[in-house]
């Protein structure tokens, strides 16, 4: 996993563009993240579904951690490559949102960090912790500073979800409608990880089926 996986990138514009590795293959721990659980090359991203992702502030919480009134939409995807460690997305920020302000800051200062978000009943994981089905759905980016730090991957219930592609304007896939519940098939508990959404002394618990959109399974990512 390379050492900056979100870059600021400079252009001859004004525009606030990142290039942000959204999915890592691999990780730190002999191949694996913290759970034990890692992305390949082989993960079926459904990237044609998703053509256009929303770019969220924190997954929904503010600066200090409390569940915002309504989720920063601070940006959205314009294209993705993929490249031998990963899934790098281009991600245009939107400079009238005081959050993606923030995140420009950060990333700037190599202080930022990302998630890539998806559908808890739609994604699958091996018994050997391959994540083998991940429809990404959105990127959360924020300034890590104190306990604003990130776990893993971060899975989001069906509900939270419409929710946010309603704020950012964008079109949900009409193909992924249905019910958010934890069949086993869709590792809607246990996917990525049991553990908190972000860290366990200033998070919820994990609750892929909740309306909290921090609950739920992240996967780390450094910002540039």
């Amino acid at each position: 996993m390379s050492e900056h996986t979100v870059i600021a990138i400079k252009s001859s514009g004004d525009a606030w563009e990142l290039d942000v590795l959204g999915v890592p293959y691999g990780g730190p721990n002999n191949g694996r993240d913290a759970d034990g659980e890692y992305f390949s090359s082989q993960t079926k991203l459904y990237l044609d579904k998703y053509p256009t992702v929303p770019a969220v502030y924190y997954h929904g919480y503010d600066e200090n951690g409390a569940p915002a009134s309504e989720p920063q939409i601070i940006g959205k995807t314009t294209g993705y490559e993929v490249k031998p460690d990963g899934v790098w997305f281009r991600v245009l920020l939107d400079q009238a949102n005081d959050y993606a302000r923030r995140v420009w800051e950060a990333a700037k200062n190599g202080v930022a960090r990302a998630s890539s978000g998806s559908i808890a009943h739609l994604r699958r994981v091996a018994p050997d912790g391959h994540i083998t089905h991940w429809p990404v759905a959105e990127l959360s980016i924020f300034d890590a500073v104190g306990k604003r730090q990130p776990a893993n991957q971060y899975a989001v219930a069906l509900p939270v979800a419409k929710a946010v592609y309603a704020a950012a304007g964008i079109d949900l896939p009409d193909d992924i409608e249905g019910e958010d519940d934890s069949r086993p098939e869709a590792g809607a508990e246990g996917a990525e990880q049991s553990a908190p959404a972000v860290k366990a002394d200033d998070t919820p618990q994990q609750a892929t089926t909740s309306n909290d959109p921090k609950e739920g399974i992240m996967d780390e990512q450094n910002v540039q």
